[in-house]
């Protein structure tokens, strides 16, 4: 697939789709923000890039017609994409976002998983549709809320998640596409007795024995190694 990256900020996502994708290619990256990250990287990486303003929708949608793009990926694009943008590609916009949807849409999603006590949090890949954060749920990442955990720490482990789940959608979507005729729409994740999803994919048991491992939990090192191998028991 043909591939137009969109971006704000600093970019790790649209790196990391340029690294772990190779049967794609990302022809182009458009970003809002004059000096980010991501404007820093693709000149790096030597993709074709260029800055648009939010509001000049029609240069964005010329411009990724003109590099004729199969996928949109907004990574980290801090803005609401209006109707036109989403008529012109219709089924060919996907985000990421740091919850599991469909809770806590918009803004400050991993505050906000705080603030409520969850013991559980993620990130989804989802269509983009005119809804903020509603369109039909792809794929997501489950990540365990640790004790003492604040919001830089879970960002962190939230954004390692992100960057093992976003590649291995674009890398599978067609396949996907193919073996399921309607995306469902985002559900609910039920947890099991440790906070965790039920059946957890291999990526989201990856996720927990890092935590576990390496992240600042409030457990001593005894605790988590015997949580670990309860957990790949379990597994198993």
């Amino acid at each position: 697939m043909r591939i137009g990256v969109m971006c704000s900020g600093n970019g790790t996502n649209f790196e990391n789709i340029v690294e772990n994708c190779p049967d794609h290619e990302v022809v182009v990256m458009i970003y809002n923000v004059k000096g980010c990250g991501a404007q820093e990287r693709a000149e790096r990486l030597g993709i074709p890039n260029c800055r648009i303003k939010s509001i000049d929708e029609q240069k964005i949608i010329d411009k990724l017609n003109r590099h004729k793009v199969d996928l949109i990926v907004l990574a980290g694009w801090m803005r609401i994409v209006t109707p036109g943008l989403i008529n012109a590609f219709p089924n060919k916009i996907i985000n990421i976002h740091p919850s599991l949807l469909p809770k806590y849409k918009g803004l400050n999603a991993i505050q906000q998983a705080l603030d409520s006590g969850d013991k559980i949090t993620g990130c989804t890949v989802h269509y983009v549709t005119e809804e903020l954060d509603s369109g039909g749920c792809i794929d997501s990442s489950s990540v365990p809320i640790c004790v003492g955990d604040t919001e830089e720490t879970l960002h962190h482990r939230v954004q390692r998640a992100e960057h093992r789940l976003l590649p291995m959608v674009i890398n599978n979507l067609r396949d996907m596409e193919k073996n399921k005729s309607k995306v469902e729409a985002p559900v609910e994740s039920k947890v099991d007795k440790w906070g965790f999803t039920i059946k957890p994919t291999i990526s989201d048991t990856e996720c927990i024995l890092i935590c576990l491992r390496n992240a600042p939990c409030g457990i001593d090192r005894k605790q988590s190694e015997r949580l670990v191998k309860e957990i790949e028991n379990e597994k198993n």
